[in-house]
């Protein structure tokens, strides 16, 4: 049951940092484009190649930062996917909105981790009785 907790606080995180490389450049005033689409191919191509450095960050309050940052390097790519789907000429306030939708399903993903956890049980319990 740990694993689901740890994939579903994965995917919010990275999520959550989709949202943080789509919004700024809209609130710059950058609006979408194949050369944003593949800049952030390229940063996430980037941190992958770097991810071990993350792994080896510190615990901060009471988190294991250096045990989700390895997959930081996928939230570009997220990104990247995301403004493909959209259209790659979006605005910049349609920039800003991609980042927000990408962020409030990383929240939500969070909130809802007690409910998959509650389901997963439940479904696992009964899978076991029979």
């Amino acid at each position: 049951m740990s694993e689901l907790r740890e994939r579903a606080l994965r995917v919010s995180v990275v999520l959550i940092a989709a949202s943080a490389v789509l919004i700024p450049p809209g609130l710059l005033g950058m609006s979408g484009s194949w050369i944003f689409v593949a800049g952030s191919v390229l940063l996430g191509a980037g941190l992958f190649v770097i991810r071990e450095v993350f792994a080896h960050f510190p615990t901060v309050l009471n988190v294991a930062v250096g045990e989700y940052l390895p997959d930081i390097w996928l939230a570009p790519i997220v990104a990247a996917g995301a403004l493909v789907i959209a259209g790659p000429s979006v605005s910049p306030g349609e920039l800003q909105a991609l980042g927000g939708i990408a962020g409030f399903v990383g929240v939500v993903n969070y909130l809802l981790r007690p409910v998959y956890l509650f389901v997963y049980g439940l479904l696992k319990r009964f899978i076991n009785a029979l």
